[in-house]
């Protein structure tokens, strides 16, 4: 006689037959729920890491930025790595701990003028070009005029120059109180 033809065959109870289906369901609940548990996890740990490594979320407050920017518009911003361009877009932490929403105007080693009578911006002693402003520019209270930035330092101001503190009245901000470029964002209305 084979092997085979030796083993006993056992036939399973109704029973029996129910409860190791019972088990087996049990089992698969489990790693399914263990599947779930482990894949939100993943998704949490990516989260928090996309939040506060690589990106953040910020609330425009205020009209310093009309009319690219409005009051409550919802803003997605990336932490700065490497260097900032005129004209780029960001959220800096200044000395009273607010963080504000504006423009990059002065990169360091430039020297920052502002001409009281026409309103006009000068880097270096060329005029820029600011098609995004709203309003008169005027020269900032106690602020030098011009105004030579040093390494690490940024001056920024908002869009609608009538209605914006910015580097004129504060000063120019340092590389490490720049919290990130805006990317993108979402009108509220």
């Amino acid at each position: 006689m084979t092997e085979w033809n030796r083993k006993e065959i056992k036939e399973e109870s109704p029973v029996e037959q129910a409860v190791s289906s019972r088990i087996e369901e049990i089992r698969t609940e489990k790693r399914d729920w263990k599947k779930w548990a482990a894949g939100t996890g993943a998704m949490a740990c990516v989260l928090f890491l996309l939040s506060h490594v690589f990106f953040g979320l910020a609330v425009v407050e205020g009209s310093s930025m009309v009319p690219g920017y409005q009051d409550q518009d919802l803003t997605l911003y990336g932490k700065v790595r490497g260097e900032l361009k005129r004209g780029d877009v960001v959220l800096a932490r200044i000395q009273d701990g607010r963080t504000l929403i504006k423009r990059v105007i002065g990169l360091p080693g430039e020297e920052i003028y502002i001409e009281k009578e026409s309103g006009g911006v000068y880097i270096d002693g060329d005029k820029l070009e600011e098609p995004y402003i709203q309003g008169q520019t005027s020269p900032g209270i106690g602020q030098e005029n011009p105004l030579t930035l040093q390494e690490g330092e940024y001056f920024i101001m908002g869009d609608n120059r009538e209605n914006s503190s910015d580097s004129r009245y504060y000063g120019p901000v340092k590389e490490g109180q720049i919290r990130g470029k805006v990317l993108w964002s979402l009108r509220k209305d």
